[in-house]
């Protein structure tokens, strides 16, 4: 499909094409993404100039010129008028940005600058409607400011007001009756809310082509805790009885709908609402209102009698409403309905039905013989209604599927298939009782015990099925499994979607509207099914598979024009991003499906890619303040979605992950605890999840210093693990790895070493040589051997390790991460140049694949200071240390534990430079920090020898220095490595030429204090 041309779009965005042409434009940036970003992005640009298509008032009273097609508010491009009211007008409008219609509600200036309260009153609609996510409630998208105006984008509903609808023809009272159910819902909701309508009436409501009813208009609406403020002004005593005139400056209400406690300076609640309904609801059924006349004076005198008025020839409306309306019409709201819940009860109360059941009762009761005797033939009946639940599971979870895919995991010869096998069996086994026993329960809920509507019993089904949706997906993929899959089956297993969602029956009841058609509804679900398959391949490892399978996915669901059915592809497509380690893709994918599942109120989506875009914002691009915000947003929608425990400990996990990236530990700790807890209550102990919050905490105690806990947690972690994978699967190897790096912060070398040998064997059995995860177990012995005075070989290993890496796709932060070891062992080995080379390289990936305030590039600008301190390029040295530091700092805090790296770099430049004054502050905030966190007592000793000797050199306390290298000493000695005796050797040599004391043998300075 050909564009158009730049300045076609730019003459749409001005307005000066005609509506044909305008039209061609739309069509066409409905399926152009580069197209619509040109339209918001020219729209961005020119919305100051377009403020020129409104005129400004001449006089208080005198109205503006209306916007011309074309105009541009905010990023929105106005198409037409739908209407004008009293203080506003209400705008057809293009988003070009997320490709849809709006409607654009913009108060008029004039209006605003004859009560700023107006402007006020506007902005608490947005913020009002933002807080419900209901289908009788428009929605808001977007708030914001036009010149002196305020304006709200919200939903288009493509139909006509109540009003509209009633005048259209005429309307049986029951359907009449079940229409303002709906409406009451929507109403219920926001009372649900805290919030009050406070000028219900037929405009305010929408009627939608496809049958769907909206309250609209919360311009008045308030908080219910918002105590007794007045509506009405003392000149408001007798106001003209039109339907829709609002007297500004006078109340807030329409007069002819307004409750008698709207008149009064007293406390207004949600029964207001309920009396403005009834009214509604009355005038509907009897084309007239209740009272002569909404006046003070009026509705005491005839609301006082407490009967409605006599309708003479009207329509035939059953005594049961008439009763409903009468109570909701009483004087005093403590006489009405309690809620707007009760009257919508008592609305769906017919009598003459409950007749019709309780004759029915009564006939079995004078045939008790028969009754007997049907009992006897056929009493199973109703139970059996509901059973052939595990019959269906069954379907793809069976006797053949079962042999098949055992089958395939033997045949892999892989030494750790078996316990695969029998760990992936039982997940799916306990998957299907769960599925069984909730399928069986939904059924009888409605078909035997009768307590659940038609209704629900639908949308749980619909629930269920989507479940099993996944698991066919699951084990016809597990049917043809290679030797990678077969050792991530059961973390595929653990993904499938917990069944405890088709049981929140309140979120049920705000169920995703589905395509309408049948021929698009069968599309969506196509749609859905290669979704399961993309997700399942990716988790499988089969990452290009699964990303281009949801690819097509999101394409097929734009075509489709289903919000809801995009949101979820690209939730999908944003989740196999994160998988396959591009951040970037995935935050766009992500930020996208949020906002299109937004809009298509898919809240369980809404709150799935907020949740992601914690982790991916804040703790993989290391942009903590946005990933905070979408914390905020994600906690929004989870409450609004309701309990969820996979999402919630989700949600706790991520979190706590961008407080420890923040240098936060302590609070992170807390939010990887909580995550444990609901998962430990939702999963049980024998779950991946709750194997991976174990670590979490492990590893957030462990940065703030807490060995011991760090170290009960990972014991826990790896003995489960063990359980669920058996001893010779790569997750037991990669918690023992998980180990080895506690016992590398404590500077136990020795120990780390041989951890990290039990879990290299472990994974080269499972996986081969040649596999990414043996690269990264090669990577973290590298560090070890280090430690230990065996530089060449840990040169070796990280070199291996990088060709690995180099060799796997996806696997470019892996490849700074082995260029940053191969640079420190050239750096110990002397090659400087080479170190130098390694480093450049690790910084320019992690900026490149995480923007530049990553921590790892903070690793290599330390890495570039060392090179320069050891040439004897000492100012250089200094600024690199200084960049490392406050990019940490701004990164994750000033008490973040890594900040003791440059912290002592810059300490030591300066000793090497001879400023000993200005080397004591940097030496004694890393000593601080080192002390509190208890960790790295190998950089502690060292720093605390730095620190001795700028305290000698600057004359400072030199019995203070004398007694810091004491402990420097004894720090390095009690390592019991090569690398820490010679060390230890150093120190001793400068206390032997300063006169100073020798550490006595037996100290041990590993807890420092």
């Amino acid at each position: 499909m050909v564009c158009p041309e730049e300045n076609t779009i730019t003459e749409f965005v001005a307005g000066m094409l005609s509506r044909e042409e305008s039209a061609r434009v739309e069509a066409h940036a409905a399926s152009c993404g580069a197209c619509r970003r040109l339209l918001s992005a020219l729209a961005r640009n020119s919305s100051q100039s377009a403020s020129g298509s409104v005129t400004s008032p001449v006089g208080d009273g005198e109205s503006h010129q209306l916007l011309r097609r074309g105009a541009l508010v905010g990023r929105y491009v106005v198409l037409e008028t739908l209407g004008v009211g009293g203080t506003g007008v209400v705008y057809a409008a293009y988003d070009p940005e997320l490709n849809r219609k709006v409607a654009l509600k913009l108060l008029r200036s004039a209006a605003l600058a004859r009560s700023p309260e107006l402007r006020g009153r506007l902005l608490r609609e947005a913020q009002a409607l933002a807080r419900l996510s209901h289908p009788n409630v428009v929605a808001v998208y977007d708030v914001g400011t036009f010149g002196p105006s305020v304006f709200i984008a919200m939903e288009l509903i493509e139909g006509v007001t109540l009003g509209a609808w009633l005048a259209q023809r005429e309307h049986s009272w029951r359907a009449i009756v079940e229409l303002f159910k709906k409406v009451g819902q929507g109403l219920a909701a926001a009372h649900a809310e805290g919030l009050i309508h406070r000028d219900f009436k037929p405009a305010n409501v929408l009627v939608g082509r496809d049958g769907r009813v909206c309250v609209a208009d919360f311009g008045l609406v308030r908080s219910s805790a918002s105590g007794t403020e007045a509506d009405v002004s003392s000149s408001a005593d007798v106001v003209e009885p039109f339907d829709e005139i609002t007297q500004a400056g006078a109340f807030l209400g329409t007069p002819a709908y307004m409750a008698p406690e709207q008149f009064e300076r007293s406390e207004v609640d949600a029964r207001a609402d309920q009396f403005s309904f009834c009214v509604a609801l009355f005038a509907a059924l009897y084309q007239r209102r209740p009272y002569t006349i909404n006046t003070r004076e009026v509705l005491r005198a005839e609301a006082q009698r407490g009967k409605l008025p006599p309708v003479e020839g009207g329509p035939a409306v059953p005594a049961f409403v008439r009763r409903v309306l009468e109570r909701g019409l009483r004087l005093a709201p403590e006489a009405r309905f309690p809620a707007m819940d009760a009257l919508l009860a008592a609305l769906s109360q017919d009598p003459r039905q409950t007749w019709a059941r309780r004759a029915v009762v009564g006939l079995g009761a004078g045939v008790l013989g028969l009754s007997i005797f049907a009992a006897a033939h056929f009493g199973g009946a109703s139970a059996a209604l509901c059973q052939g639940s595990a019959a269906k599971f069954a379907q793809v979870w069976g006797d053949d599927a079962r042999a098949t895919i055992r089958h395939r995991f033997l045949a892999t010869g892989l030494a750790h298939a078996e316990d695969m096998w029998d760990t992936v069996a039982r997940t799916l086994d306990a998957y299907g009782r769960e599925w069984s026993a909730m399928h069986t329960d939904a059924c009888e809920a409605t078909r035997v015990r009768g307590e659940q509507s038609d209704e629900l019993l639908s949308l749980r089904m619909l629930c269920l099925d989507r479940r099993l949706t996944e698991v066919r997906a699951l084990t016809g993929l597990l049917g043809d499994v290679d030797a990678d899959g077969v050792t991530k089956a059961v973390d595929a297993a653990f993904r499938l979607t917990s069944i405890a969602a088709c049981a929140n029956l309140e979120a049920l009841r705000r169920p995703v509207r589905a395509p309408e058609g049948r021929d698009q509804a069968a599309e969506a679900r196509d749609i859905e099914t290669v979704l399961a398959r993309a997700k399942f391949l990716a988790s499988l490892g089969r990452h290009e598979e699964g990303l281009a399978e949801a690819r097509r996915a999101v394409l097929r669901a734009r075509a489709l024009g289903h919000p809801p059915t995009e949101a979820e592809a690209l939730e999908t497509l944003g989740a196999i991003q994160l998988e396959a380690v591009d951040p970037k893709a995935a935050e766009s994918s992500l930020r996208e499906a949020y906002a299109v599942a937004q809009a298509g109120r898919h809240d369980r989506t809404v709150a799935r890619a907020a949740i992601a875009l914690v982790f991916v914002v804040g703790s993989q691009l290391f942009q903590a303040e946005a990933g905070r915000e979408w914390a905020f947003h994600a906690r929004a929608a989870l409450e609004r979605w309701g309990a969820d425990p996979e999402l919630e400990g989700a949600l706790r996990a991520n979190f706590g992950s961008l407080l420890y990236n923040s240098g936060d530990f302590a609070a992170a700790r807390a939010e990887y605890a909580a995550s444990l807890a609901v998962r430990e209550q939702a999963f049980g102990a024998e779950h991946r999840h709750t194997v991976q919050s174990l670590e979490l905490v492990a590893m957030a105690a462990s940065a703030q210093g807490d060995a011991e806990a760090a170290r009960e947690h990972l014991r826990r972690a790896t003995e489960l693990s063990r359980r669920l994978f058996g001893a010779k699967h790569p997750a037991y190897g990669g918690l023992l790895v998980r180990t080895g790096n506690q016992s590398m912060l404590e500077d136990r070398a020795v120990e780390a070493e041989a951890v990290f040998a039990e879990a290299l064997a472990i994974v080269e059995a499972a996986r081969g040589k040649d596999h990414p995860q043996v690269a990264v177990i090669l990577l973290a012995m590298s560090g070890a051997l280090r430690k230990l005075g065996r530089v060449r070989e840990s040169f070796d290993v990280a070199r291996r390790a990088l060709r690995s890496f180099e060799a796997t796709e996806g696997a470019r932060p892996l490849v700074a991460d082995a260029q940053l070891a191969i640079g420190n062992a050239e750096r110990e080995l002397g090659d400087l140049d080479a170190a130098l080379a390694a480093y450049r390289t690790a910084r320019a990936i992690y900026e490149e694949v995480f923007g530049p305030e990553h921590e790892g590039v903070g690793t290599s600008l330390e890495g570039f200071g060392d090179v320069s301190l050891r040439r004897g390029e000492v100012e250089a040295a200094l600024e690199h240390y200084a960049r490392a530091l406050a990019l940490r700092e701004k990164a994750q805090g000033p008490d973040f534990i890594d900040n003791a790296f440059a912290l002592a770099g810059l300490g030591e430049a300066h000793v090497v430079r001879g400023d000993a004054a200005a080397a004591i502050p940097p030496l004694e905030r890393a000593q601080a920090l080192l002390e509190k966190h208890q960790v790295l007592p190998s950089l502690l000793a060292r720093v605390r020898f730095l620190l001795a000797r700028a305290l000698w050199d600057a004359g400072q306390s030199q019995d203070e220095a004398l007694r810091l290298a004491a402990r420097a000493e004894a720090g390095f000695r009690s390592l019991a490595t090569p690398v820490g005796d010679a060390d230890a050797a150093r120190v001793g040599d400068w206390l032997a030429n300063h006169d100073g004391p020798r550490a006595p043998a037996g100290i041990d300075e590993r807890a420092p204090g």
